[in-house]
């Protein structure tokens, strides 16, 4: 005959409690984390150079006739399509950590922003910049599919160095959530802002030559 007894309560509890903890640590190692950090490629604007074009193609009427060292006021949007930055398409697995990237880009759950940092690397403009707009959009987007992601601080005439920007709700909305479809985004900025800017006959407006750092935590499933 064979006989059975039941468990008392406390070991009951054990059996229970090792079961769940087993599951649990299953369920972990079916994920993996990782962390990428990848350095765009150096931007140049020379605004001299673009200007002298966008004359050359009648963009600022009149400014032929406009006497030495005279200025005029020319409006942001005008500024902006002048003085236009190119879109860099950027795809993390041109990063360090690409292997993990090509690895896992498939299994990706979730993408966290932990950092991102604005280096201006060249400032010969002869003017205050009040804050630089940073873009992205899809790889492969024009001008008019990237979205606003944060600013940074102003940017004083000819000052260089690196500057954090604040995570914002819309670099995880539209940059997070890029990321976790492909590893891939476009990315530019804007240095014009919203107002108005005199500019004035003979003077130099300068370049400036700048790049942007990310850095990301990836959670995976695991292979």
């Amino acid at each position: 005959m064979k006989l059975s007894f039941p468990l008392p309560s406390t070991l009951l509890t054990a059996v229970v409690c090792q079961a769940l903890l087993f599951a649990i640590g299953c369920q972990e190692l079916s994920k993996v984390s990782f962390t990428v950090e990848h350095e765009t490629e150096v931007f140049e604007v020379d605004l001299d150079a673009q200007f002298a074009i966008a004359v050359a193609n009648n963009q600022v009427p009149l400014w032929d006739l406009l006497p030495d060292g005279e200025c005029m006021d020319v409006d942001a949007e005008t500024l902006r399509k002048i003085f236009a930055v190119p879109i860099e398409d950027i795809d993390l697995k041109d990063s360090p950590q690409g292997d993990d990237v090509t690895k896992y880009q498939d299994r990706i759950e979730a993408v966290d922003i932990d950092a991102m940092t604005y280096v201006v690397v060249e400032n010969t403009l002869s003017f205050d910049v009040p804050q630089v707009a940073l873009l992205v959009g899809d790889f492969g987007a024009e001008e008019d599919g990237l979205a606003w992601i944060a600013n940074t601080q102003a940017l004083a005439a000819g000052k260089t160095g690196s500057f954090d920007v604040a995570v914002t709700g819309e670099m995880m909305f539209e940059l997070a959530g890029r990321l976790e479809n492909g590893m891939k985004f476009a990315y530019s900025f804007d240095i014009v802002g919203d107002e108005s800017m005199p500019l004035c006959k003979g003077h130099a407006l300068g370049k400036i030559k700048a790049q942007a750092i990310v850095k990301v935590t990836v959670l995976a499933q695991a292979l």
